[in-house]
């Protein structure tokens, strides 16, 4: 991954010193490196662009952030949404037959809205549309 397409606070996978493929929260960027924490407490300064894995969404991941599913009112084929209320706003992933996306609404428009097929890329359409919300793995 490119240290551009993240932010502090992304989570995304990194092999660590037992060559095994942790889950790490992205704590510095630079141009070329990325630091980044693991569930321990223990850090990695510098690691390089390509130590460094986007997360996949999956249903299970939503689950357990108590993102309900529910069906809705759609043309789409195979169209399935998982809703979470924070703050009177809405967030909404969908997952239809080409993929998974994103939004945001409140009360008087939807303020965000973006293909999400990984964790990092939904986290930065929840902040975007002004919730404060992290996903938790």
């Amino acid at each position: 991954m490119k240290a551009n397409e993240l932010m502090i606070g992304d989570f995304a996978t990194r092999k660590n010193y037992e060559n095994k493929t942790v889950v790490c929260k992205i704590i510095g960027l630079s141009k070329n490196s990325i630091s980044v924490e693991f569930d321990n407490g223990s850090r990695s300064m510098g690691a390089s662009e390509d130590s460094i894995t986007p997360i996949p969404l999956t249903t299970e991941i939503l689950e357990s952030n108590q993102f309900v599913h529910g069906y809705g009112d759609s043309d789409f084929y195979d169209y399935e949404k998982w809703e979470k209320i924070v703050n009177d706003k809405t967030i909404r992933v969908i997952k239809d037959s080409s993929g998974w996306f994103c939004r945001v609404d409140d009360k008087t428009m939807t303020r965000s809205m973006g293909i999400s097929p990984f964790v990092h890329i939904v986290q930065h359409i929840i902040r975007i549309g002004g919730v404060e919300y992290e996903i938790k793995l």
